[in-house]
Formats: structure tokens, C-alpha cells, sequence
């Protein structure tokens, strides 16, 4: 058996070689409920990333993970495999987002240990078995997770390097200065660049100086004293 999710993986993890029975997760795709205290919310499987994130706006709420398949990858899928996405430096892997989680094992038992409760030192974590185990272990089915501010708005700046250790003191400064509103951190060499404007349409190479890195930085705004910061 083959548990597949939105099948956006690119190491083919949840594609059949053989002659395997598939278990799609797509119908199990609703919200069940969010808890206003904790900030955290439940799911099924097969819930869409994009989906999650329209039904937390009433709540002022978003997930704290952004995946740039957004429309088509699954909850499920991206604790089974432990999905990091572009927002990694802020909210770390799905990982230390999951609070609660439920899967059906190998024999047929179902594991329950969904909860909103974020701290639960009573025993093992078993749950976190289950982060990364591409249905080794079982089939995740539910899950909770804590969830972060809806920013009021989210700033954007592409900054030009020379060298790669300009890079690492550009980012060394950058999580001291910016702190929690510090969201995505990435860097593309000149290589990169000119692979992904060259053949591209309608799309001017964005820096007029032959400069040897890029660096990606992005910071959410909740406030004014954000925004004046």
C-alpha cells in the first residue's frame, strides 16, 4: 500500500513502482475545528495548505509553514515527510508546529494522540515517530497544529553581495536586527540567476551589476511599531 497526498514530492515517494494499492488522502479534507486559547488547529490528511490557510483568516490566524506547492500539497503529506518550506528560518520544520496527530497502523489500531495541549511531558512523544516516516509507520489522519499572527502585511528585499562571506554576515545581521519578523532567508549565486532569467519570457535580469550572490530576505509586519522598525 502506497499512502499519497497531494503527490507534489519531488523524490517520488508516494508514486507506485510495483503493483501497490494506492490510498489516497484527498477526501479527508476538512478543518475540524481551531482552538482560539492555544492558537491551534485540527485537520484531516488530506487538507490543502492553501485551503488551511483561507479558513484560518477569519481567525487572524496562518499555518506556520509555506510550501511553494501551496495549492496541492496535504497536510498529511508534509509531516510524513517533515517539509521545511520557504518560511524554514522562522517556524523550523513541521516538526516543532505539531501538537497532536492520529494515524491508522499497519494491524488496523488506530493511534490516537490528538490534543491542542502543547506541553505534555507525561511520557514518550510518539507522535514524532510519525514526522518524517512516509507511512512506514502508519497512515497519518488527523492532525493538530499550532498556528501563528496573520501578518498585517509582509516586505520583501533582494539584496546584492560580492562574496559568500558578505552572505554569512548579511545573515548573521539580519537575525539580530530583524528577530521574530525575520520570515524567509534565501540566497541564489550568479549561476542560479542566469539559468532561471535566461530562458525565461517577459523577465529582466533583476540586478544591472554582474554581482556574484543574491540574497532573499523577507520580514512580516503584525504592527506600526513593526512597520516603523
Amino acid at each position: 500500500m502506497v499512502p499519497q497526498g497531494g503527490n507534489t514530492g519531488l523524490v517520488g515517494g508516494s508514486v507506485p513502482v510495483f503493483d501497490e494499492i494506492i490510498i489516497n488522502m484527498s477526501n479527508m479534507n476538512k478543518v475540524l475545528f481551531f482552538d482560539e486559547i492555544q492558537r491551534v488547529v485540527g485537520v484531516e490528511a488530506g487538507v490543502i495548505l492553501l485551503e488551511l490557510e483561507k479558513s484560518l483568516l477569519s481567525h487572524r490566524a496562518s499555518p506556520p509553514f509555506d510550501i511553494g506547492s501551496r495549492g496541492l500539497c496535504q497536510i498529511g503529506g508534509l509531516i510524513a515527510t517533515n517539509a521545511c518550506g520557504i518560511r524554514f528560518i522562522k517556524t523550523n520544520k513541521v516538526q516543532a508546529s505539531l501538537v497532536g496527530l492520529k494515524a491508522v497502523l499497519p494491524n488496523g489500531e488506530i493511534f490516537d494522540a490528538m490534543t491542542v495541549l502543547r506541553k505534555d511531558q507525561t511520557g514518550y512523544d510518539i507522535k514524532q515517530n510519525f514526522v518524517g516516516s512516509e507511512g512506514t509507520l502508519g497512515i497519518i489522519t488527523e492532525a493538530s497544529i499550532l498556528c501563528g499572527p496573520l501578518p498585517v502585511r509582509r516586505v520583501t528585499a533582494l539584496i546584492s553581495v560580492e562574496t559568500f562571506e558578505e552572505v554569512t554576515i548579511l545573515v548573521s545581521k539580519a537575525k539580530v536586527m530583524l528577530g521574530n519578523i525575520l520570515s524567509i532567508l534565501e540566497f541564489m549565486d550568479s549561476e542560479t540567476i542566469s539559468l532561471t532569467t535566461g530562458g525565461a519570457r517577459n523577465c529582466d535580469l533583476f540586478v544591472e551589476a554582474p554581482y556574484s550572490f543574491c540574497v532573499i530576505m523577507e520580514v512580516e509586519v503584525y504592527s506600526s511599531n513593526d512597520s516603523n522598525s
